[in-house]
């Protein structure tokens, strides 16, 4: 999706993976006595609208670098 949003036929993408001893071996779940609740948003983003905002985001930051 990103390559085709930067018309790009090839796109390289690296993949740093750190160790984090918070992330579950076994489950996802957990015993947690309360009563979950949940969470939604009022606003709305679409994925691909949100990596085009990203991708104007970083490429100002880069403009300014400049």
């Amino acid at each position: 999706m990103i390559a085709e949003i930067l018309k790009k036929e090839k796109l390289k993408a690296e993949f740093e993976q750190e160790k984090n001893s918070y992330h579950y071996e076994f489950t996802p779940y957990s015993y947690n006595p309360r009563i979950a609740r949940k969470f939604t948003l009022p606003v709305h983003i679409d994925f691909g609208q949100g990596i085009i905002q990203l991708i104007e985001q970083i490429k100002g930051e880069l403009d300014n670098e400049g």
